[in-house]
C-alpha cells in the first residue's frame, strides 16, 4: 500500500498576514498584557543601573525649565511673554515626536528573536513603542502643569483641548512610526535618513520659535498662503495648539486644526496599512 505523500507547504505568499486595520486592533486589544509587558520591559531597560530611574522623566523637564528660564529672562532678556513656557511645550512636544519615531525605526530588529520564534501581532512591537514614550510625554505634561499652576495660571476650561491634541499626536507618531518600522526592517538606510530628516524639520518647525513671530516675517516677503503651507506640517500645528491652550486660554486655531486632525488620522491609518501588508515578510527579512 503507498504511502499517502503530504501536500506540499503553501507559497509565502498565500500565507500573508490577512487581516485588516480594524480586526488587527481588536486583536492588539485581546493581547494587551503583551502590550504591557513589552512596555514595561522597554522602560526597565532605559533605566537600568540608574539610580532615580523613572524619576528621570520628570527631571529632564525641570531642568529644561531652568535652563531655559535663565538663557531667556537674565541671559538673552528677551521682552517676550511666557517665552520660556512656550519653548519648553514645544520642547517636550517635539521629543515625543522625535524619540517616538526614533524607537519605532528599529523596534521589529531589537525583537528579531521574538518575531523568529512565535506569533503574536506584530503591531504590538511599535504600538507598545509609542505608548512607553506617550507616558514619558504625560509625565513631562504634568510637570508643565505643576509649573503653570506655580506662577499662577490656574486650571480652565480650555485645558480640556489637551486631550483631543494628545490622542492626535499620538495617532500621527504611531501611524509613522508603523511606516518606519516596516520599512527600516527592510532597508536599514531608514532610521538614518529619518534622523537627519528630523534635524531639518526640527528647524522648520515652530519649537524654539512661536509660529506668530514667523508669520509676521513671512507677511513681510511672502503671500499668506506661504504661512497656511507651513502650518499644514502636523507638528506645527500640534505645537502652536498646545500653546494656545495651555498659555493663551483659547481653543485651537480650526482653520489649521480641522485639516490638521485629518492629515494625522490619514497618517495613522496610511501606516498601520503598509505595517500590516509588510509584516508577514518580517521574519524572513531579519
Amino acid at each position: 500500500m503507498n504511502a499517502s505523500v503530504p501536500a506540499p507547504a503553501p507559497a509565502l505568499e498565500q500565507v500573508r498576514y490577512q487581516i485588516g486595520i480594524w480586526s488587527s486592533l481588536r486583536e492588539l486589544a485581546s493581547h494587551w498584557e503583551l502590550i504591557r509587558g513589552l512596555i514595561i520591559r522597554d522602560l526597565k531597560v532605559r533605566y537600568r543601573n540608574s539610580v532615580l530611574g523613572f524619576f528621570w522623566s520628570m527631571l529632564t523637564p525641570i531642568l529644561q525649565m531652568a535652563i531655559l528660564a535663565f538663557v531667556v529672562k537674565f541671559a538673552m532678556q528677551v521682552p517676550i511673554e511666557n517665552l520660556t513656557v512656550k519653548l519648553l511645550t514645544g520642547i517636550i512636544a517635539w521629543h515625543f515626536f522625535e524619540n517616538g519615531l526614533q524607537d519605532c525605526a528599529d523596534c521589529v530588529l531589537n525583537n528579531r528573536d521574538l518575531v523568529k520564534k512565535i506569533y503574536f501581532p506584530r503591531a504590538a512591537l511599535p504600538i507598545a513603542v509609542v505608548i512607553g514614550n506617550l507616558i514619558h510625554f504625560l509625565l513631562s505634561l504634568v510637570v508643565l502643569l505643576i509649573w503653570l499652576a506655580a506662577v499662577g495660571d490656574t486650571p480652565h476650561r480650555y485645558f480640556l483641548y489637551l486631550f483631543p491634541l494628545i490622542i492626535l499626536q499620538t495617532l500621527l507618531i504611531a501611524g509613522l512610526g508603523l511606516m518606519l518600522a516596516a520599512l527600516h526592517t527592510f532597508y536599514h538606510d531608514i532610521k538614518f535618513i529619518i534622523i537627519q530628516l528630523l534635524r531639518v524639520f526640527f528647524f522648520l518647525t515652530p519649537v524654539m520659535y512661536t509660529a506668530d513671530l514667523l508669520a509676521g516675517k513671512l507677511h513681510l516677503t511672502l503671500p499668506q498662503w506661504a504661512f497656511t503651507l507651513y502650518m499644514l506640517n502636523p507638528m506645527a500645528t500640534l505645537i502652536e495648539s498646545y500653546r494656545t491652550t495651555l498659555i493663551g486660554h483659547q481653543s485651537p486655531q480650526w482653520v489649521f486644526f480641522l485639516p490638521v486632525a485629518v492629515i494625522c488620522l490619514v497618517m495613522f491609518i496610511v501606516g498601520y496599512h503598509l505595517y500590516l501588508k509588510l509584516a508577514w515578510r518580517f521574519a524572513e527579512a531579519i
